[in-house]
């Protein structure tokens, strides 16, 4: 009888083996096209841009076109977009409500690295200063503070005399005197200019000294 049930349960779990799919889109977010005009376009998503990060994905839609998906909870269009007009930003594709309160953002996608990433001389590094100073300007003179000028947010094509310069992530882009920092922001590893906190109003003089740190780091490049 112990024979008989050994070989029963052997028998019903041969017939019960799961078998693990290749298949691992149920592990990427659900959204998976967005409304263009009036079409429709729909994309793959290909991989994290950031370590263990669920909001921020290169994708590549049905043209054979790599693009970035982000997933926020707020997003200023309009400093995007104003960026994109004097070649400071990447190509806006899509801003959409989703679910539960999060946006989906589409843009170009980039093919460089960010100002932490890069491996530039002292020289270059502050031409690529001078060039988010121009932009910071002009949000500025559009009442817009960017509010979170650090250099993971300064895409940058390295090996090129003339490099180009993207600010990205426009998550907390407002107002000035008006709109706030979010709640929950990093005050261990990041040094904020003083008045820029959690909940606090967003101040263009936040920008410039956020810039003023950036400028400061120079002095500790090779020439």
């Amino acid at each position: 009888a112990f024979s008989n049930g050994i070989n029963n349960l052997k028998a019903f779990y041969q017939q019960n083996i799961l078998t693990i799919s290749s298949n691992l889109e149920f592990l990427y977010p659900f959204p998976c096209q967005y409304v263009d005009g009036q079409s429709t376009v729909r994309f793959s998503y290909i991989e994290p841009l950031k370590v263990d990060s669920v909001k921020h994905w290169k994708a590549r839609n049905t043209e054979g076109k790599d693009i970035v998906i982000k997933f926020t909870q707020r997003y200023n269009e309009a400093a995007h977009k104003l960026c994109v007009t004097k070649s400071m930003a990447p190509q806006l594709l899509y801003v959409g409500k989703e679910v539960y309160g999060w946006c989906m953002v589409v843009m170009e996608y980039i093919d460089g690295v960010t100002l932490s990433q890069a491996n530039l001389t002292r020289n270059v590094y502050l031409e690529v200063l001078e060039k988010v100073e121009e932009a910071i300007k002009i949000l500025h003179e559009n009442n817009i503070v960017f509010g979170d000028l650090r250099p993971p947010n300064i895409m940058v094509q390295q090996n090129r005399s003339n490099p180009y310069v993207k600010l990205i992530d426009f998550d907390w882009a407002g107002r000035d005197q008006v709109d706030c920092y979010p709640p929950f922001m990093n005050h261990v590893h990041i040094k904020w200019p003083e008045g820029a906190s959690d909940g606090k109003i967003l101040q263009r003089e936040h920008d410039l000294a956020m810039l003023k740190y950036l400028k400061d780091n120079a002095d500790q490049l090779n020439t």
